[in-house]
């Protein structure tokens, strides 16, 4: 056997033995620190999944508890995004504002609200824009920025509102 050979398997053998040990002290310290609570006030990690239609109407369809409970039980999720849209005309338009045809009602979001905190998760509210000219919501430039930023602050503050009003979690 050379001198080579022989450094090797000493090698592996004080490898393995490190291994060992680093492992029964992994072990020891596992078993006797103790597991912290978690923080005050700090939650789960969010696992949350979109619920969105660009039809109103099915948001009220008598289905929905049902639908929730199949997300929840395949995908479990412990929050549930929920999407307002808002539409603008142009891409120069100063007018974000809600479509009685195609924004969720009010209605129709609080028994969606409800739904989810029923089914035991939480809900999480996102308002997004459209714009009907195709154009992308990066790239609008209102001709009157204030006028925009008010329209779009009443929209929100809307949603906080009606977010406060219902245990909305995430706004």
């Amino acid at each position: 056997m050379n001198e080579r050979s022989t450094d090797r398997r000493r090698w592996t053998r004080a490898a393995r033995l490190l291994g060992v040990l680093f492992g029964l002290a992994t072990l020891i310290l596992v078993w006797a620190v103790p597991l912290q609570p978690r923080a005050q006030g700090r939650s789960a990690p969010i696992r949350g999944i979109w619920y969105n239609s660009f039809n109103n109407l099915d948001y009220l369809n008598a289905a929905l508890p049902k639908e929730l409970n199949q997300l929840k039980q395949r995908l479990c999720p412990n929050y549930i995004q929920l999407v307002v849209h808002a539409f603008q005309n142009g891409k120069t338009s100063s007018d974000p504002h809600l479509d009685s045809a195609r924004s969720i009602s009010d209605e129709a979001l609080k028994r969606l609200i409800d739904e989810v905190h029923k089914q035991g998760m939480r809900a999480a509210l996102l308002i997004s824009l459209f714009v009907d000219d195709g154009t992308w919501q990066g790239a609008i430039l209102p001709q009157n920025l204030n006028s925009w930023f008010n329209e779009w602050k009443r929209l929100v503050s809307h949603y906080a509102e009606l977010g406060q009003e219902v245990g909305l979690d995430i706004l």
